[in-house]
């Protein structure tokens, strides 16, 4: 409620389980439509929306597919993030590699992770570019060297693909 008060939007989340699963959608300086989904496969399940209580949308969720491909069918682009796999590990798990495929094939140009407090690999599958964790970007964590950088990407796109992705650490 603060964030929409504030004309901020917020993906993943809402006053139920509908308004959580809808996509956010921005155009672009180029005028693509770019829209955002947000997932999470980690944490208490009891913070999961309803269809009549405020909370998030879970990647378990039985039409998280259908969400996915409903939303890529809106947007020329479409970036799903994930609050997933396992703190302080420097590889991702078969779960996140299983859901960010998942993302893609359904429709997903973009996955972005985050939850493991440091950098994991970034893949490039299919049409898509899958970022498994981009780290610690203000939380430092100061008790090792890999919790206390994060990495930060600028995605190009051209004629509604990704052309190029610089990495920032």
């Amino acid at each position: 409620s603060r964030l929409n008060a504030a004309g901020l939007l917020a993906a993943g989340g809402g006053q139920n389980r509908a308004e959580a699963a809808v996509s956010k959608i921005i155009t672009a300086t180029g005028g693509e439509r770019i829209g955002f989904l947000a997932f999470s496969d980690v944490g208490p399940n009891e913070l999961a929306a309803t269809e009549t209580e405020a909370g998030i949308i879970l990647a378990s969720d039985p039409e998280f597919p259908q969400i996915i491909s409903q939303a890529a069918s809106a947007v020329d682009i479409l970036v799903v993030s994930f609050h997933w796999g396992e703190e302080y590990q420097t590889r991702s798990n078969a779960r996140q590699q299983a859901l960010a495929h998942l993302a893609i094939d359904n429709g997903a140009r973009l996955v972005i992770g985050h939850h493991p407090h440091v950098v994991q690999e970034l893949e490039n599958y299919r049409d898509g570019l899958i970022a498994y964790s981009l780290g610690n970007f203000i939380f430092d964590q100061y008790f090792s060297k890999a919790t206390m950088s994060g990495l930060a990407l600028t995605v190009e796109l051209t004629d509604k693909q990704i052309t190029d992705v610089k990495e920032t650490t």
